[in-house]
């Protein structure tokens, strides 16, 4: 039985999230193997607040963000092939955390003209 399958429902929709967020935001193919690899090595670390975080556990053991996690395997060649490429940056891709960009070319962005980024990949 993995970690997140001994997680409780309301424990297992977080991680399920924060897995799909980190998958989303560092371009990892739809039906890549590394969502069942993040699966097995989460765990939830709670902060000196009552804060929860979620982590991996790394080869070596040692507790991990997610996002350190997968730039690791991004720069592994055994798992490069897990990656979508990324674009060159132009006028086509508009980052999702530039909200005045973003409103300014709804029109484009349904058309396909123009792609949402999201920061952090």
């Amino acid at each position: 039985m993995s970690e997140i399958e001994k997680m409780g429902p309301t424990a297992r929709r977080l991680v399920a999230c924060k897995i799909q967020r980190a998958l989303i935001d560092h371009n990892v193919r739809a039906g890549s193997g590394l969502k069942a690899e993040l699966e097995a090595r989460v765990e939830l670390v709670w902060g000196a607040y009552g804060q929860v975080g979620v982590r991996l556990r790394d080869d070596h053991g040692e507790l991990v963000a997610m996002e350190d996690y997968l730039t690791e395997r991004k720069l592994d060649p055994r798992y490069a092939h897990e990656f979508e490429p990324i674009p060159p940056a132009g006028p086509s891709r508009i980052s999702a955390s530039n909200h005045e960009l973003l409103s300014s070319n709804l029109e484009r962005i349904a058309r396909g003209e123009a792609a949402v980024v999201f920061d952090g990949s």
